[in-house]
């Protein structure tokens, strides 16, 4: 910073460095800028559909495509342009990290020429390459250039790789899935690396219903950080996340199209088991659906089907082959259950029981706050012989980054990778509702993971949302004095 007498005091550098510092200090603080008067009233004059057109002609013209959130985006970039236009108010600086692909330097060609007519002014070639870098960071990477493909693609891989490792999963397998992190990652580093924003929606659903992509998504940021010097934002983590739980429903349907025979135990005959059989035939549309009696299960011992799916209490599995336990009505989030088990069980993960998960030792009522709370939770943990040496760090960390608070009071909290040496939660109820970035919270379930757990994640997620959705039981749960008083009402649920 620069001082001078009567004239305040100048902040100096190139252009590109003041504005990724006045956009990361300033516009992503708390802090609030009041536009001025002239600034609002030329806003308004501003003939945003002429905008949008020039905006939706150029990408067109030149193969470029967006969605909607970044296509909004631009267009306040142009807005804003346009404004500083009128006061001829420029940028200077040629100086930029990358040469920008020539398809986005000529939507900005088209765009700045249309302006340049329509405002009598001449734009310095700096607002075009400006302007090139910010569409570019917003677009569908469809035409990236052999080299910077490649390069992205030996990241990429390195990535998949560790997180094939830590989490025991097939990312680096799926070929669909490096193709659309390839086209998702180049305009997302040049957001990352410019602090250009972008919005996403959706971020809320995705943090709460997802927990478990979303953990995966999250570490593999970090490990955008490690290579790149990049951080994301929750936003992006997002987006990212989005690419993860296409991997795992293409894993899951895969799987689930290959099933030819499921026979159905039931004790009610006639009009149900009819209905039952149609619903199911709608779900799982290669397999043939057959029903039986429990008496006649013996019946299938020479002709084993590839699943059994049961409405009534029987043993997990018969002969080697997996029982799934389901309702006798079926509603939409029970056939959403019956395929994430189905897919669960034939992938040999096991059946889950989240009741098995909870231990006396680490339950407690506490008045501290959130983050105390949670510390002492994972280092109980760590003592028990159930976390590794690093889990306290590894779960505030988390916190710090992004907190797992949920809505109504409900936390997950959790570490970026599962490293623990048994699966286990924590509960702790605060006897008094605590704030941590401005959520509050009361009901803590501490995650303490294995490597290859995404799935019991994911169930505990499950858990987690139905609390968020349901005050009595919450109210009942917050009641509970001691461990079984807890557990007796959980398993109401369960």
């Amino acid at each position: 910073m620069e001082r001078k007498a009567h004239y305040g005091i100048k902040v100096c550098g190139n252009e590109e460095d003041l504005r990724r510092a006045f956009s990361h200090y300033v516009l992503g603080s708390e802090w609030y800028l009041e536009p001025t008067l002239e600034y609002k009233n030329f806003m308004e004059s501003i003939d945003t559909d002429a905008l949008k057109s020039t905006l939706r002609e150029g990408l067109l013209e030149n193969a470029v495509s967006v969605n909607d959130v970044a296509f909004d985006n631009i267009l306040i970039h142009l807005k804003i342009l346009t404004y500083r236009a009128s006061k001829r108010n420029f940028i200077h600086t040629t100086v930029f990290k990358n040469q920008t692909p020539l398809c986005y330097r000529r939507v900005a060609n088209f765009i700045i020429s249309r302006i340049e007519a329509e405002c009598g002014v001449s734009f310095p070639v700096a607002e075009e390459e400006f302007l090139a870098t910010h569409i570019s960071s917003k677009a569908n990477a469809t035409q990236l250039e052999i080299e910077e493909k490649e390069a992205l693609y030996n990241n990429i891989d390195i990535m998949l790789s560790k997180l094939d490792k830590e989490f025991l999963t097939s990312f680096k397998k799926d070929s669909e899935l490096r193709e659309s992190l390839l086209l998702h990652m180049f305009p997302m580093l040049n957001r990352l690396y410019y602090n250009f924003k972008l919005t996403n929606p959706l971020i809320e659903e995705v943090y709460t219903q997802y927990a478990n992509v979303f953990t995966v998504s999250l570490r593999f940021t970090q490990l955008i950080e490690e290579i790149y010097g990049a951080k994301a934002t929750r936003d992006e983590t997002g987006y990212l996340a989005f690419h993860f739980a296409v991997h795992f429903e293409r894993s899951k349907l895969s799987l689930l199209s290959n099933l030819k025979r499921i026979v159905v135990v039931c004790t009610t005959g006639g009009g149900s088991a009819n209905l039952l059989r149609l619903k199911l035939e709608r779900m799982f549309s290669s397999a043939t659906i057959i029903t039986t009696s429990q008496s006649d299960l013996e019946h299938f011992s020479g002709d084993l089907p590839d699943l059994f799916l049961s409405t009534i209490p029987i043993a997990d599995e018969y002969m080697g082959i997996p029982i799934i336990h389901i309702k006798k009505l079926l509603d939409e989030e029970e056939e959403k259950n019956i395929k994430d088990l189905s897919y669960l069980r034939l992938s040999g993960r096991g059946q889950l029981k989240l009741k098995e998960f909870f231990y006396d030792i680490f339950f407690q009522r506490v008045k501290d706050s959130y983050l105390d709370a949670v510390k002492s939770g994972a280092e109980q943990m760590v003592v028990q012989g159930y976390a590794a040496d690093d889990f306290p760090r590894l779960v505030l960390e988390r916190e710090e980054k992004f907190t797992t608070i949920y809505q109504n009071g409900i936390a997950g909290p959790h570490s970026m990778t599962h490293n623990a040496a048994k699966n286990c939660i924590g509960v702790t109820i605060l006897e008094n509702p605590a704030s941590y970035m401005g959520r509050q919270v009361q009901l803590i379930f501490l995650i303490n993971l294995m490597p290859g757990s995404l799935f019991l994640h994911k169930e505990i997620s499950r858990l987690l949302l139905y609390l968020i959705d349901n005050e009595a039981m919450r109210r009942r749960l917050y009641a509970a004095k001691d461990f079984r008083h807890f557990m007796n009402e959980l398993d109401k649920i369960l």
